[in-house]
């Protein structure tokens, strides 16, 4: 979701404000008329960057911002991003009952990274507990979608409606669709909570405290809540770079697959306590500079959005553990076995069978 660091590497423009501007926090029950005015009164101050925008233009813009403002269901030709830096900083204003100049010395309102969940603005803080002036620290704010809870609930109602009426079709019967929901959810909704996700962070932090070359995030403690979290701003590439652009490198790529190995097994057999979510777009890498050039260093990896994570039963991991052993061994029959007891209910309709193929294979 958060892959608003591969932007910044790569180039793009950003927005900063000085916050010279006091902002109003915008109630939801606003008209088309007062977000008109609120933008209208932006893009006349902005007006100063780009003397070619016409009036017309400005009219158009405005008349696009107070849409996209209100609630009413228009087409997405206009939308615009600009938009949800309004919504963010009413959003940050509520979770944290201060201005938003009172915490940042610069705020992206144009988010870097967009997600289904929430949205990633880059700033600079300016206060940390209680007021006490510190250096300023680049840091990723991620601002939840505002209603996703109720949409994704609403979602979920709907689609749940569908699995149960998929048990009185005998050829979707066998899919157990109502099951697979019901474990879906479990997994989406705790990703609502920033502040479970700030939570999870400081666990994976703790767990790989002693390794080097694999970190995490921090949360910026008190700036947590649960729409809105204040983590340090991680600088990398998207590990797909790495993985399928750069050309040879064999070495890199081998110490980078090695990390990444290392640190999904740990979470997994060791600490029992699993990022859920490591597509390429939430794991990031870097490499320390050195005289021999940039490929002779070790990778660093930094894994991010941390908020879907998983948790095995006691059985579960000894069964795991099993499974990897009869692999290492090339037990076809433990292998099997173990992957037959990773289904509570287990209706394989001949799984001495099943035994005898993966034995004969290994």
């Amino acid at each position: 979701m958060y892959s608003h660091n591969i932007l910044s590497n790569r180039g793009f423009a950003s927005t900063k404000n000085t916050f010279s501007r006091n902002y109003s926090i915008i109630p939801s029950n606003n008209t088309i008329t007062h977000h008109a005015q609120i933008a209208w009164k932006r893009l006349s101050k902005n007006s100063y960057q780009d003397s070619q925008i016409s009036s017309i233009n400005k009219i158009a813009q405005a008349f696009t911002l107070a849409l996209t403002c209100s609630y009413i269901v228009l087409p997405g030709i206009f939308a615009l991003n600009i938009d949800k830096g309004l919504r963010s900083i009413a959003q940050i204003h509520r979770a944290f009952g201060r201005k938003i100049s009172e915490i940042f010395d610069d705020f992206e309102e144009i988010p870097v990274a967009s997600g289904s969940i929430a949205q990633i603005h880059r700033a600079s803080l300016k206060y940390k507990y209680q007021k006490k002036r510190i250096k300023p620290l680049l840091v990723a704010v991620k601002v939840r979608h505002i209603g996703v809870g109720e949409s994704i609930r609403r979602d979920f109602d709907i689609i749940n409606v569908v699995a149960k009426m998929s048990k009185f079709i005998p050829t979707l019967n066998w899919l157990r669709l109502d099951e697979s929901v019901q474990q879906f959810v479990v997994f989406m909704m705790p990703q609502v909570d920033l502040a479970r996700e700030a939570a999870h962070l400081s666990r994976f932090i703790y767990n790989f405290r002693s390794w080097k070359d694999v970190s995490f995030p921090k949360p910026v403690y008190p700036l947590v809540h649960h729409a809105v979290l204040v983590e340090t701003f991680e600088h990398g590439e998207r590990v797909s770079r790495y993985v399928d652009d750069l050309e040879g490198h064999v070495r890199l790529k081998s110490s980078l697959a090695h990390s990444g190995t290392h640190a999904v097994l740990k979470m997994l057999l060791v600490d029992n306590f699993i990022h859920a979510d490591m597509h390429p777009g939430n794991i990031l890498v870097r490499s320390k500079s050195s005289r021999k050039g940039i490929f002779k260093s070790k990778p660093h990896v930094i894994f991010l959005d941390v908020g879907m994570t998983a948790e095995l039963s006691k059985s579960d991991q000894v069964n795991l553990l099993e499974f990897f052993k009869a692999l290492a061994c090339r037990d076809g029959r433990i292998a099997a076995e173990c992957t037959l007891k990773l289904s509570i209910q287990q209706n394989f309709p001949d799984p001495q069978a099943f035994i005898k193929v993966k034995k004969i294979h290994m």
